[in-house]
């Protein structure tokens, strides 16, 4: 209920009445001598768990059926419940009364419950300014009769009275909106209905036919600038006579409600809006958008009457896949007739069954896209194939998200796309077949980047397959004569990855699968700031391992005179690193990886990794120059080690906080789900 208008003195004298109209019922329910009204108000009837109420008026008042407050007894046959719920219903529907009649004349928005529409029926005269019209279905009038099968006095009979009382309650609210529109014509602009959320477990509704006839009784939208799911349904029962010329937004545009379906049908209405810059949509199926080729096709040849009022600019398009609607053309004509002012194109794709999963190519036919600035793409079952031109024809993107599931796959199967110069390109996701086709050159050009996340999609258990490093050595372009290869590997290669792009911009970066089997430690070299970086790489196959290595954290260099020295790698924006899988990093090497590679690391999670011990880990983030505040480890043949506290970790009970010391850092170590803590040395943080 909105209330615009309104006097204090009004509202003081209504609030009053309410809790003298709520006392009067309890006292109709409950009589003098009832021990419930024998006790101070303060001490609620509600909690009382000894009375036994009166449930046939509350039935009766609500429209339950005895059988149903079964449900609500105890062991005793104690109503209590369904009393303090007929409480609450009975409280909200005085509270709207109340709160609404003195000012009924002013409201232009009003909630009123069906189990009182004779109250307001009867002042409907005062609601000459009533614009929207909320029905809260607070009276039981349907029932899932599935839930009464066993019940003997569910009777044929009594489910036939029930259904009588519904078509006459949705009779009456039909009935009040014909009345208010025909002596207030025009008025009214919308009708809605809820379920009142008061009665457990018989969620009501307003039938379909009832929603239509009184949609029927609406007037047409007036110059409406905006459509969404509360007022398409007026759209579409009056499609023809509505003026669409300024509808600037279409949302939510998608099934199952019947006005969708008379949309669907009807898909040139589209045409009408000329308007129209967003739109969030189901597929409307094929040729949906044929018209708006047609005046593209037509305006680009000189000819039409567009060249007078000009091409609908179309600006951010998202269409979702259900069940029943599964794209056509719908994506391609949209690039095709709206390429000069898209911005924004997002599509999800719903799963398809039974299988195969289909290939949907992205990019396919497309013309230059050249304020196109975000692209999205999601597939759970099926293949996203992006065209090898795409991101040449978006030379402007700033965020690409191509993802499906894929995760077993021959790299023959995958052709590489073409490189592509994208300056702005701030945000990329690829995972799946965009991944395995995506061309690593494009890194070459992206200095704005700040966001990465690549790598085919893991199985149910969390791995990721992985070819063999022989296969991803054959896969590989090295500059090598095809014809030096066998017949069998003469395919287009794969371009190589050469981790030396420089991305002074790179905050995020997360590689998957193979992407993270790959990875150089060398890249980060030109990623000063990056923060985040997540390599995770756990497969099934336990005979496939990845060492990090001294070279991994120095950088070779040749001088003028081709002396070869080296330089200690240091990633200085560093702050979280997770690793997973079967990395292998020796304790001989953890001083020079956390004290001079990430001096500034402050988060390190391992899952699967290998060689190294809890101990040499401990030792060196308690006496070594680091950040670290906390350790989240995967080694389970540790804790045997723990029982001896050589390493001086102590185990936190339950919730209990770590200590705070003034000199000597605490360093949280997550065991699984085992909590442990020890102190570094002063010496150690007094070097940071």
């Amino acid at each position: 209920m909105t209330i615009h208008l309104a006097r204090s003195g009004s509202y003081q004298a209504n609030l009053s009445a309410i809790s003298a109209t709520f006392l009067t019922r309890l006292h109709e329910m409950h009589p003098p001598s009832h021990p419930a009204n024998q006790r101070n108000m303060a001490t609620p009837v509600l909690a009382s768990r000894s009375t036994t109420c009166r449930s046939s008026k509350i039935c009766q008042s609500i429209g339950l059926l005895p059988a149903y407050t079964k449900f609500f007894e105890d062991e005793n046959g104690d109503k209590t419940q369904l009393l303090q719920m007929f409480y609450n219903a009975f409280l909200y529907r005085e509270s709207c009364w109340s709160l609404a009649s003195p000012i009924l004349e002013q409201l232009r928005s009003l909630t009123i419950p069906v189990s009182d529409l004779g109250r307001y029926s009867s002042s409907l005269s005062r609601l000459g300014t009533l614009e929207r019209l909320h029905f809260c279905l607070d009276k039981v009038v349907d029932y899932d009769w599935n839930e009464f099968e066993d019940d003997d006095e569910v009777t044929q009979e009594v489910m036939g009275a029930t259904q009588e009382c519904s078509k006459d309650l949705y009779q009456s609210v039909a009935q009040f909106v014909e009345n208010h529109a025909r002596l207030f014509q025009g008025r009214l602009k919308a009708v809605t209905f809820t379920d009142s959320g008061l009665w457990p477990n018989i969620e009501q509704s307003c039938p379909e036919a009832t929603r239509r006839e009184i949609i029927r009784l609406l007037p047409p939208l007036h110059n409406p600038r905006s459509l969404d799911d509360t007022n398409l349904v007026t759209l579409a029962a009056h499609l023809d006579s509505t003026d669409l010329t300024n509808v600037a937004r279409i949302f939510n545009l998608q099934g199952p409600d019947y006005w969708f379906h008379i949309l669907r049908d009807s898909p040139q209405f589209l045409q009408r809006c000329r308007s129209l810059k967003e739109l969030f949509m189901e597929p409307l199926g094929q040729g949906a958008f044929a018209w708006a080729v047609q005046e593209k096709c037509a305006f680009l040849s000189g000819q039409g009457p567009y060249l007078e009022h000009e091409l609908i600019s179309l600006e951010r398009i998202s269409i979702h896949e259900s069940e029943d609607a599964l794209l056509t053309t719908e994506l391609d004509d949209i690039a095709v007739a709206f390429s000069e002012t898209l911005e924004s194109i997002i599509f999800t794709m719903a799963p398809v069954l039974p299988p195969p999963p289909r290939t949907t190519h992205i990019g396919q036919g497309w013309p230059d896209l050249p304020v196109l600035t975000n692209i999205v793409a999601n597939a759970a079952q099926d293949r996203l194939v992006m065209d090898p031109q795409l991101l040449r024809r978006c030379p402007n993107i700033e965020r690409v998200t191509v993802v499906d599931h894929t995760s077993h796959y021959k790299w023959r199967d995958h052709q590489p796309i073409q490189s592509a110069q994208l300056p702005k390109l701030e945000h990329l996701r690829l995972i799946g077949t965009s991944a395995l086709t995506f061309h690593p050159d494009t890194l070459h050009s992206t200095t704005a980047l700040e966001y990465v996340h690549i790598g085919t999609w893991p199985n149910n258990t969390g791995h990721y397959f992985i070819p063999t490093p022989e296969e991803l050595r054959e896969s590989f372009d090295f500059g090598v004569d095809s014809t030096q290869r066998p017949a069998a590997f003469r395919a287009p290669f794969r371009p190589l990855w050469t981790w030396d792009w420089y991305l002074p911009s790179l905050e995020h970066l997360i590689l998957g699968g193979e992407f993270a089997f790959m990875f150089e430690f060398m890249m980060l070299q030109g990623c000063p700031s990056l923060y985040f970086l997540a390599l995770d790489m756990k497969f099934s196959n336990r005979q496939i391992a990845r060492s990090i290595t001294n070279d991994d954290m120095f950088l070779s260099s040749t001088d003028h005179n081709s002396a070869t020295s080296k330089t200690a790698l240091v990633v200085p924006s560093l702050r979280i690193l997770k690793l997973k899988g079967q990395w292998m990093l020796k304790d001989s090497l953890l001083p020079q990886f956390l004290s001079v590679m990430l001096p500034n690391l402050e988060y390190l999670e391992e899952q699967g990794m290998g060689k190294y011990t809890l101990d040499g880990l401990v030792q060196v983030v308690k006496t070594k120059p680091n950040r670290i505040e906390e350790l989240s480890l995967d080694k389970l043949v540790v804790y045997e080690d723990i029982e001896d506290n050589s390493m001086g970790l102590q185990l936190c009970q339950g919730d209990e906080p770590v200590p705070e010391e003034s000199e000597n850092a605490a360093i949280v170590v997550q065991l699984g789900h085992l909590k442990y803590f020890f102190l570094k040395d002063a010496s150690a943080s007094a070097q940071v």
